[in-house]
Formats: structure tokens, sequence, C-alpha cells
């Protein structure tokens, strides 16, 4: 297990949004229940610590412009998350309503019929038994990607299995595409926005990559993380798939 922003991130907003960089150190060691085996001692863990937190630092020379601004530094050692603005939140609030305009597009693309009609009884019906065997075969696709990334969204680290989702890298064009190598596990709203090519992940390195339009909200603590891969490699996700998904998302 990797150090990643959101983990840095979380660690200071349980120490109230200020700290020490130790402290934040030791927080994070209590989250993991220590430190993780990837790390070979105590000295390489705080220093990725204190990298991730220097990159997104302003005040620090290791900071780069393309990098969300997440932390100030006030003194020596010491750093507090930046307050939410007005700009993130109506940035935020856009993107809510932009995932809300094109669910409503999507349902007011589909016809309703008010009456009755036997004709329809026998197509209906076939609709009925394909949505039933693609259900079945969403379900199996899901548990075997939920039992290779361990219950975990692989973007957020998110273990309530219920809002986990079978993401699809290359839309599910039939059986074959609910291949556990076109699949991730992600929790949902993080599905709507991969779907919607607001989100993409990095072929080369497997790091998130975000939309400019993502940049000033919430979700900007997920630039540049390493997604949580399965253990065993065959269960990566493709990186034929993931870049198609990361050119169509012009990404």
């Amino acid at each position: 297990m990797r150090v990643t922003l959101n983990d840095v991130t979380e660690a200071l907003q349980q120490l109230g949004g200020e700290a020490q960089s130790y402290q934040i150190k030791n927080q994070i060691t209590n989250n993991f229940g220590g430190v993780p085996v990837h790390y070979k001692n105590r000295d390489s863990f705080r220093e990725t610590i204190q990298v991730i937190i220097q990159e997104h630092t302003p005040e620090e020379k290791k900071y780069w412009s393309g990098n969300p601004a997440i932390f100030r530094k006030i003194r020596r050692g010491r750093f507090k998350l930046i307050e939410n603005d007005n700009a993130k939140i109506n940035s935020s609030s856009n993107i809510i309503l932009e995932i809300d305009n094109l669910i409503k597009s999507l349902e007011n693309s589909v016809t309703f019929q008010d009456n009755f009609n036997p004709e329809n009884l026998d197509d209906a019906r076939e609709k009925a038994i394909s949505s039933i065997v693609q259900r079945r075969g969403q379900t199996s696709f899901r548990e075997e990607l939920i039992k290779a990334y361990k219950g975990r969204c692989a973007i957020t680290d998110c273990d309530v299995i219920e809002a986990l989702e079978a993401s699809h890298i290359i839309p599910y064009l039939g059986p074959k595409t609910n291949h556990i190598q076109n699949g991730i596990l992600l929790r949902s709203d993080i599905h709507t926005l991969f779907d919607l090519g607001l989100i993409a992940i990095d072929e080369l390195n497997y790091k998130v990559i975000l939309s400019p339009k993502l940049l000033a909200t919430q979700y900007s603590i997920f630039y540049d993380v390493e997604i949580k891969l399965p253990m065993n490699e065959e269960n990566y996700p493709s990186k034929e798939a993931l870049k198609k998904h990361r050119i169509e998302s012009n990404l």
C-alpha cells in the first residue's frame, strides 16, 4: 500500500485542518495500522509524505503550478488545508449540475408507452430476458472486481460495498466486455465522472488524470493519485482499454 494525496488530506482533516508534518505522519501511520510494508523503513515513509505535501503547497520549491494547491505553509514544518472558497463551491455545483443534466437528457430520450398494446408483449418479453441476462453478467462482473480489488474503490479506497460499482473501461457491448481487465471497481460518483470522461487513468503509470473542470473541486485531491491495483497482475486493467478511454475523454 502506497501513501496517496488522499491519505495525507484525510489525516490533516482528522487533525483539525492544521498540524506539524510529524503529526500528519503519525496520523497516517495510525490510519494504516503501522508503516506499510511497501516502505523499507520509517524514513522512506516520512519522506514520501513530505514530498506529497511539498508538491501541493505553493510556498514550497517542489510545488508545480499544474498541481492543485491543497496545503498552505504556516511556518517551518507546519501546514494547513486550504479552506474552500466560493470558486471551489461553485465549481463543485457546476459538476453536479452537469451530471444531473446528462442523466435527465438520457431519461428524456426514453419513449414511454401510455396505452396497453398486446402486440408489444413479445418484444417486451425479449427485452426483459435480455435485461436479465445482462444483469446476471453484471452481477458476476461486479463480484469478480470486488474480489480482485479486495472490496475497495481503486481511486478513493472507499470500502462501503454498497457504494461500489463495476465500471467498464470500454462501455458494455455484450458479455465479452464483462472481462475483469475491462473493469475497475469504483465508488458510484467516481464511476459517473469516469463515464462522463471527466476522470481517466494514465495507462503508463496507473495515475489518475482529472479534467480541468475538476481541479477546483473537492475531487482535486485525487489528482495524480496512483490507483490501487489487484494483487494478481492478470487482473490489472487493460492498458489498451485505459488508453482508448483516456483519448476519447480528451485527457
